[in-house]
């Protein structure tokens, strides 16, 4: 073994006691610490996803069967991604046992389709999603809105 060899072998094994307990490394398999995670190309960042709808205050859901919620497309390298987090949670704390709907996304959609009637009329509900990769997970994008709910008509019965 060359002396170049052993001195980066003994530099690594020097390190990773420190980086293995800030939780940065662990024998070349990805850890994640935040939204920062180590991997065999080094540091990289997981993005959060940026919200796309619904993100007003007010949903008004009258004649509405259903919901759309949708986000930004994956960012980062492709081969460290995984599937995305979906919560919603009843008012505006993101706590568990608020939370009323629990969803893992897989990494190529980037929308979900609720039926409208989970939604009660007056209430405020907040919607969270983050982006999980090998080794690390973005942090959550999320955004509180309350729903409004008319009064529903029925179809006349001359309407065809």
């Amino acid at each position: 073994m060359s002396i170049f060899r052993k001195i980066l072998l003994l530099s690594i094994l020097a390190l990773t006691p420190i980086l293995a307990e800030a939780g940065k490394f662990s024998g070349g398999v990805g850890v994640g610490v935040g939204n920062i995670g180590w991997g065999s190309g080094g540091y990289y960042d997981a993005a959060a996803p940026m919200l796309l709808a619904p993100i007003s205050e007010v949903v008004d859901l009258t004649g509405q069967e259903t919901l759309v919620f949708r986000w930004s497309p994956f960012q980062g390298r492709l081969d460290r991604r995984r599937f995305y987090d979906f919560w919603i949670f009843e008012g505006r704390e993101q706590l568990e046992k608020f939370r009323i709907y629990k969803k893992r996304v897989p990494a190529d959609e980037y929308e979900v389709l609720l039926d409208a009637r989970m939604f009660e009329d007056g209430k405020i509900y907040t919607w969270a999603v983050r982006q999980v990769t090998y080794g690390t997970k973005s942090d959550w994008s999320y955004s509180s809105f309350e729903v409004i709910r008319g009064p529903e008509t029925a179809p006349s019965k001359g309407a065809a």
